[in-house]
């Protein structure tokens, strides 16, 4: 491990200071946006405000009206697919695989990122106390409060981390690719969550406006986690250390 010192002159020392703002900033937007649009939807939600209300029962009333045996299977899958029962315990097999090959950081930011997700998304449903959508005069038999989608929060937050991460590494996880094409892998990690939150409209689990509030915490975690780990090895290659991020 060598130590590189700083460039000389000052615009070379104002540069070394300005780079991690370059990082940050974006960022911290990013989750400025994302939180206040969580805090407008959630608002809306608590109020049955007129235009998300519509929204809700119109995209609902359209979902429903599409159910077919076929998608019946397809929804229960893409559920499963989306479910903490199956995301959270493969988070954790990863972190050990990653840890195995000795990328420290990236597996210390997914367990952070999967951990986080899950902590707020409990916190966020005690909070709000919304019920399940009532379809038909029956309530869904699914446990828990509605607001936000637990599915949509763990669902954006899992595969949007491995649909980013690739690219931000390529030659590091190049065999975590999906059929070794990026573009390919890119296009399906983006869709699932998309249809993982589908299907919970589809079940009559949850109203629009609860998978767009869970897309859009998973959103601040993901920006965010994905952010400090852009920092920290961005300040590890500044240093001149070669350690594997």
């Amino acid at each position: 491990m060598t130590e590189h010192p700083l460039p000389e002159g000052p615009k070379a020392l104002v540069a070394v200071i300005q780079e991690p703002f370059k990082i940050i900033l974006p960022g911290c937007l990013a989750v400025i946006v994302c939180l206040m649009a969580f805090l407008a939807l959630a608002e809306q939600s608590q109020t049955q405000a007129l235009p998300l209300l519509a929204w809700n029962q119109d995209a609902m009333a359209w979902v429903q009206s599409l159910q077919t045996p076929l998608l019946d299977i397809v929804a229960k899958t893409l559920s499963f697919v989306g479910g903490k029962e199956l995301l959270l315990p493969l988070s954790g097999v990863i972190a050990f695989v990653l840890f195995r090959q000795r990328r420290y950081t990236d597996a210390i930011v997914l367990l952070a990122l999967m951990g986080g997700s899950a902590l707020t998304t409990e916190l966020l449903k005690h909070h709000y106390h919304m019920p399940r959508p009532v379809l038909d005069g029956v309530t869904s038999s699914e446990p828990g409060f509605s607001f936000p989608s637990g599915h949509a929060v763990l669902s954006v937050a899992f595969y949007g981390y491995w649909m980013v991460l690739p690219r931000l590494d390529a030659a590091a996880f190049q065999r975590w690719i999906l059929w070794g094409n990026l573009q390919l892998h890119t296009l399906l990690l983006f869709l699932l969550p998309l249809g993982v939150m589908w299907s919970r409209l589809y079940s009559g689990k949850h109203w629009l406006g609860d998978v767009s509030a869970g897309a859009l915490i998973a959103l601040c975690w993901l920006i965010g986690c994905i952010t400090l780990r852009q920092l920290y090895v961005g300040l590890l290659a500044q240093g001149g250390f070669t350690r594997r991020p």
